[in-house]
């Protein structure tokens, strides 16, 4: 059973947590589309365009900063679930329905970034440095799901081949971005055919949060869930 697949049997038989996921993830994007229509009705009427500008980079600034705290709860809890999801299984394809029916709550600790920064201290002590966000978070899953982390995989030679196995899915990630703002690209484009250049700008910023959107959504919790298989495979 591939990663990509057992991942896929988890949305279809635990659609809780992803749904739930997905609702604040459509939420923040959301609130972002209405904050960057008002920003830009502000410097358009006002003249200027340098409004606009610092808007953008402190919004997207911002919002890793958000994603790496406040998103990072719903993160940790979508990770539990499939790692309760992979436990029940237990290589058996016949019990899938059963190990989705699996509703019971996760209990993330009040400061799960501490749980991140303890786990980073403990790699630090091994010699690991630079360790992928993506990675932390895959690794204090099953750390606050009450297993014991540091089995094999707090070998150095361990962690590093799943850095560079997070480092591979950054770079699939990036991709599926880029295949993702080429139709919404298209669309901003058809959609300001004869529009003038201030209005064109807006369309062409809200097609970027749209395939953002997508991306935040679907694409980074299943590349999530891929990283976090793999780590139970090696525990």
């Amino acid at each position: 059973m591939t990663d990509l697949k057992t991942v896929l049997l988890f949305f279809s038989f635990s659609m809780g947590p992803f749904l739930l996921h997905l609702m604040f993830n459509l939420f923040y994007f959301l609130l972002i589309i209405a904050i960057t229509i008002a920003a830009f009705f502000i410097s358009y009427t006002s003249n200027n365009h340098q409004v606009f500008v610092a808007y953008l980079v402190v919004i997207i600034l911002l919002s890793f900063l958000i994603r790496r705290t406040i998103f990072l709860k719903w993160d940790l809890g979508l990770n539990i679930h499939f790692i309760r999801f992979l436990h029940r299984l237990e290589g058996h394809e016949s019990e899938i329905e059963e190990a989705g029916s699996d509703s019971t709550r996760v209990n993330l600790p009040q400061n799960p970034g501490e749980t991140l920064k303890k786990i980073k201290e403990n790699l630090k002590k091994s010699g690991i440095y630079r360790i992928p966000f993506k990675l932390l978070t895959a690794l204090a899953a099953p750390y606050i799901n009450g297993q014991e982390l540091f089995k094999e995989s707090s070998h150095p030679d361990s962690i590093l081949r799943l850095k560079r196995y997070a480092l591979r899915l950054t770079l699939m990630e990036a991709l599926a971005f880029l295949l993702l703002l080429i139709p919404f690209g298209l669309i901003s484009f058809l959609f300001t055919i004869g529009v003038e250049s201030a209005v064109k700008v807006l369309i062409y910023v809200l097609g970027f949060f749209f395939a953002w959107f997508l991306h935040s959504a679907i694409v980074l919790p299943i590349s999530g869930l891929i990283l976090q298989k793999r780590i139970v495979k090696i525990m």
